[in-house]
């Protein structure tokens, strides 16, 4: 038989053991809970970068929106339509990301003609008659918009022509007190007339649309329209406020004018 004393001992150790299964249960549990924690929590962390990514989706798709948006009232504001206007169906969009307008082939541009497009002269002087400065006549894309199909082309300056949506009439004529325009102006009316009588449309395009361009433009209202030199300067200051024809053009002109007033009154007395 177990005394006092051997019972309280066997009591302690029974109690002890106890107490270090319960222990062992409340660790076991607590690592299972932790086992359990670490999906969810990886979960968390999963869903938390989806949502981060929809959200960063979100942010992107409506910066390019906004790009859009500013591209259209861009292009409202400079009065042109991004589809369906002029020839644009034809432009295969191989120039959007070129560096020199001048030359497009290269990867560098020593002219920053980009920069001008917006101040540089772009008027249309008769129905499918435009005039232009230098820089205006080499945006591919602007001058497709207007339907322009001829090039009457005065800059004397080397550049790209774009001969695949284009058709070019290159003269070589210099701002000096020698140079004799008049003895190009048959070659040139005859260009414009058959470019309107074919129903495209031709750009004069000349360095500043202030002098020489305007001559040619001039030359064809007084032998074609049979406007005289006058009202053809009146009509062009109309829109060119700062048209400024050398002197030495300028007597040309008259002489011109003055010599198809004379044909066309002895072609008035003979009728």
């Amino acid at each position: 038989m177990l005394n006092r004393t051997d019972k309280s001992s066997q009591f302690r150790r029974t109690n002890q053991s106890m107490e270090g299964a319960s222990k062992k249960e409340i660790i076991s549990d607590q690592k299972s809970r932790k086992e359990l924690a670490v999906p969810q929590e990886d979960e968390r962390k999963m869903l938390g970068s989806k949502e981060s990514e929809k959200r960063s989706q979100l942010k992107i798709g409506s910066h390019q929106q906004s790009r859009k948006t500013l591209r259209g009232q861009d292009d409202e504001e400079k009065g042109t339509k991004v589809i369906g206007e002029g020839r644009l169906d034809e432009y295969g969009e191989e120039e959007e990301d070129t560096v020199c307008l001048r030359f497009p082939h290269l990867s560098f541009c020593p002219y920053n003609y980009q920069s001008q497009l917006k101040e540089t002269l772009f008027v249309e002087i008769q129905p499918g008659i435009y005039l232009c400065g230098f820089a205006m006549g080499l945006w591919t894309k602007y001058l497709l918009q207007k339907a322009v199909t001829n090039v009457l082309n005065l800059t004397s300056m080397e550049y790209t022509k774009r001969t695949k949506y284009f058709r070019y009439l290159n003269i070589d004529v210099h701002n000096t007190s020698d140079e004799d325009i008049k003895k190009h102006f048959r070659i040139s009316n005859r260009f414009i007339r058959e470019t309107l009588l074919q129903k495209g449309k031709v750009l004069i395009h000349c360095r500043d649309g202030l002098n020489i361009g305007p001559c040619f433009i001039l030359a064809y209202l007084i032998n074609e329209i049979k406007m005289p030199l006058k009202l053809g300067i009146e009509l062009l200051q109309s829109f060119i406020p700062l048209l400024d024809i050398a002197v030495h053009f300028y007597k040309q002109l008259e002489q011109y004018d003055l010599e198809k007033l004379a044909l066309l009154q002895v072609k008035t007395k003979d009728s």
